[in-house]
């Protein structure tokens, strides 16, 4: 070989002399990533598994405050429970370089845990250890197996950041079984229980901030995703504010704390708190996909497009199996005008999670915006229920020319939806062109109305484009606190 580049530098001259310098160019290494996956139960009854994954989830959540090293969220993680998958698959599948694999074996106050750091391209041990101790010394084995990847994969762990901890052991176990309750949701009974369950943590352990947070959490789900009456609506977000502010309090650099915060803060139109919130948060967990999710949240809110749909990347990097973190990117690239990516974004989402309604609207949308109302009128026909049916049909109908049907449409949602949904009115009132019936709507959305948290996304969302040269525009964003930051269309 070396022969053959001498002789290549003699005929060819300094053309070869570029061409022999790649080839003996080493390609840098690609920089650390992790994915751990779901620890085994092998206690005696197997009536540990929440033991075990809540073990796995607190690693993960201590390796995510690592310098510079890429750590897969667990909603793409936790899909291969019980994979059979060889571990250069998972890798392969998650884009790692290194896989965690562990198990857990409690008996009675004992517990011994065993975790094996796998090289993602050949399968071959980086490192392994097994630790035994008392369950109450569980925070300590799980800080050994983050420090210890950590040292293996040569970064560094940043303790401060590390999740806050309760020296209640039962309060432990309790956050470990609700937290399994909350990874099996599917319905908001189930999202109650799971309320419940940190509910029974703080009386455990008041002092412990990150049941706190769920508890935030729980009642953001609550009041965005219930349609009780207004004043509940209100209720649970205040409640949810009161207990990120304690989670906070209790702990201020727990970064998942702010972030929540921001998120209630942002539908409670508090814009400027929400991006206080995201960016403090961002500055404590940079590699945690929640924190970045809200981030992209609030950028996209004040009109910081390109930020929003690079937060919005970065989420999906760090949780590339997830639906909800694709179905994101696909709403950030709408309200920033890319249609391919919000196209693309909202095909893999509905890939990975054919269920994923949000996904489908955002694709409908672009089918409306790139002139294929048709499309959008076929999927709003297909809708199950009367309210996404009316309103997606009033914009199809309005595009494709059928004034009486697009008319009837609206008038339909009005009857059945119009005192609940000012916003969605006020959205098809802009669609359709309606500029003065759009900002009455709007100003009862902004009065009250049940969708009052969806006023912040207003300035970003591509279906009231129509009302940006209005007079009327600028001055109602600054009554939102959103104007300075998204003049001019998204």
């Amino acid at each position: 070989m070396g022969r053959l580049l001498v002789g290549l530098l003699l005929v060819c001259g300094p053309v070869a002399g570029i061409a022999a310098a790649l080839l003996l160019r080493r390609e840098p290494p690609p920089p650390p990533s992790v994915a751990v996956l779901p620890f085994a139960d092998l206690s005696p009854g197997r009536d540990q598994g929440y033991l075990a994954e809540g073990v796995a989830i607190e690693i993960l959540n201590g390796l995510s405050s690592v310098d510079r090293l890429r750590v897969i969220g667990r909603a793409s993680t936790f899909l291969f429970r019980g994979s059979t998958l060889e571990p250069t698959e998972i890798a392969r599948q998650l884009g790692v370089t290194t896989v965690l694999l562990g198990s857990v074996r409690r008996e009675g106050s004992r517990v011994r845990v065993s975790a094996r750091l796998v090289n993602g391209a050949d399968g071959t041990a980086l490192w392994a250890e097994t630790y035994e101790k008392e369950v109450r010394d569980l925070f300590a084995i799980q800080d050994d197996i983050a420090l210890d990847v950590a040292s293996a994969l040569r970064v560094k762990l940043l303790p401060a950041a590390i999740e806050p901890r309760t020296d209640v052991p039962e309060a432990y176990l309790a956050f470990l079984a609700a937290e399994e309750t909350t990874r099996q949701v599917s319905s908001m009974e189930d999202w109650g229980r799971a309320r419940e369950g940190y509910e029974k943590v703080i009386a455990l352990d008041p002092t412990y901030a990150p049941a706190w947070a769920r508890v935030a959490t729980i009642w953001g789900v609550w009041q965005a995703k219930m349609e009780p009456r207004e004043e509940d609506r209100l209720a649970a977000r205040r409640r949810g504010l009161e207990a990120a502010d304690r989670a906070i309090a209790l702990a201020p650099g727990f970064g998942r704390g702010y972030a929540q915060r921001g998120f209630l803060r942002l539908c409670n139109q508090d814009v400027a708190g929400a991006q206080s919130d995201v960016t403090r948060a961002l500055e404590l967990n940079p590699s945690d996909d929640l924190v970045v999710y809200r981030t992209a949240n609030v950028f996209q809110v004040t009109g910081r497009h390109a930020d929003a749909v690079r937060a919005a990347r970065r989420a999906v990097d760090l949780n590339p199996l997830s639906s909800s973190r694709w179905q994101q990117l696909s709403l950030v690239c709408l309200a920033a005008g890319d249609h391919p990516c919000a196209r693309k974004a909202a095909e893999r989402a509905l890939e990975i999670s054919p269920s994923q309604t949000q996904a489908e609207e955002h694709l409908a949308i672009v089918n409306l915006l790139d002139g294929r109302a048709a499309e959008m009128a076929r999927w709003a026909a297909a809708r199950p229920d009367d309210y996404d049916r009316l309103q997606y049909t009033a914009f199809a109908e309005h595009a494709l020319g059928h004034g009486a049907a697009s008319e009837a449409a609206t008038s339909a949602f009005e009857a059945a939806y119009g005192a609940a949904a000012p916003f969605t009115m006020a959205r098809i009132e802009a669609w359709r062109g309606r500029s003065d019936a759009a900002f009455e709507w709007l100003e009862r959305a902004r009065a009250g109305g049940t969708a009052l948290d969806a006023l912040p996304f207003l300035a970003s969302d591509p279906l009231f484009l129509r009302l940006h040269t209005d007079a009327r525009w600028m001055p109602f964003l600054r009554l939102l606190g959103i104007a300075p930051a998204t003049a001019g269309s998204p």
